[in-house]
């Protein structure tokens, strides 16, 4: 299922959808010439837009619509754990040795340090072990917080593949410890997914978002329309969580 899901990720989502057009156009060329020039300026077309922060504008715009959490808010007094999900690993990078947290995961664990030590709850780090590590995620993720931050989670899900198995398996072990209620961090474009698969566990979800794409909702600029090869894989992450969440939705109603 996960091999599956993968190739079907890198098929139909950028750049591989591209590809697939332009390889479709190519041999359509002969035959159905009107067509195969209408595939290939469609993905030209879609290479642009996928290249400029004005999509990445208008994607943030419908996916983070959570607004960040605050102390004033009054949910967090009733709010029983944190739960941090990992956004990545980078494995055995030259200039470390070993592995290490992707910076994403990185700004996860710092923004619920944050949470931690103004509430005082405790957390619980979610991400289990990939193909090429020999220890879960959640395990990098606590020696990361002992040696950065001097904390120690008082749980560590180590078995989930995907954000639903984050939310199965952080049910299995918070919800008989009574530990229901739950601020959630991760990134602002994740969060509509990741509250998805919690609720349908039976938490309630405090969402703490960090890491928002685009801060520049009120206005445009002409460097806006202007292709970017970074913003190439932030659109990349917004989509694929537009597309995740339509599926969520359709596999797990």
């Amino acid at each position: 299922m996960l091999l599956t899901r993968a190739i079907l990720k890198y098929l139909f989502l950028p750049p591989g959808l591209f590809i697939l057009t332009g390889l479709v156009a190519f041999l359509l060329l002969k035959w159905r010439p009107r067509i195969a020039r209408a595939l290939l300026l469609s993905s030209l077309i879609g290479l642009y837009l996928i290249s400029t922060p004005t999509l990445v504008k208008l994607q943030s715009h419908w996916l983070e619509d959570h607004l960040a959490l605050t102390l004033t808010d009054k949910r967090i007094a009733d709010a029983d754990a944190i739960v941090v999900l990992g956004g990545g690993i980078r494995t055995r990078p030259a200039e470390y040795g070993g592995d290490v947290l992707k910076v994403g995961t990185l700004n996860r664990l710092h923004e619920a340090v944050h949470w931690h030590k103004q509430t005082g709850l405790p957390l619980l780090l979610t991400g289990g072990i990939g193909r090429k590590i020999p220890i879960s995620e959640a395990q990098i993720m606590q020696q990361t917080l002992s040696s950065h931050y001097g904390v120690e989670a008082s749980w560590l899900e180590q078995r989930s593949r995907t954000t639903w198995e984050n939310a199965r398996y952080s049910a299995e072990i918070l919800l008989p410890a009574n530990k229901q209620r739950i601020v959630l961090v991760t990134h602002a474009y994740h969060m509509n997914r990741a509250i998805y698969s919690f609720e349908q566990f039976g938490f309630e979800v405090i969402p703490a978002p960090m890491g928002y794409s685009s801060s520049r909702m009120d206005g445009w600029a002409l460097m806006d329309f202007l292709p970017h090869a970074n913003t190439f894989d932030l659109n990349y992450k917004l989509m694929h969580e537009r597309v995740g969440l339509i599926v969520y939705r359709m596999m797990y109603e």
